[in-house]
């Protein structure tokens, strides 16, 4: 799945976007990591398989773990 086609965005971005990625949070935390259609029926717009994708894309595969991917590229000196 390309970044253009993720259903999410990390925190960085859209106040949208950000309220999505939160829900998502929350799904977690109130509902258990894999408990995917009680997150995705908290989410509201995702299918079990998409929030999976996304946990999985942003979080478990992150380079930075437990910290999310980030789309941004910080300036080192």
């Amino acid at each position: 799945m390309s970044a253009s086609s993720d259903p999410f965005i990390p925190l960085r971005s859209s106040d949208v976007n950000k309220n999505r990625e939160l829900l998502l949070i929350t799904g977690l935390t109130q509902h258990g990591v894999g408990n995917w259609k009680r997150i995705a029926e908290h989410l509201g717009t995702r299918t079990k398989e998409e929030a999976e994708q996304h946990y999985t894309k942003v979080y478990i595969e992150s380079p930075d773990w437990p910290l999310p991917v980030s789309t941004f590229n910080v300036l080192t000196s």
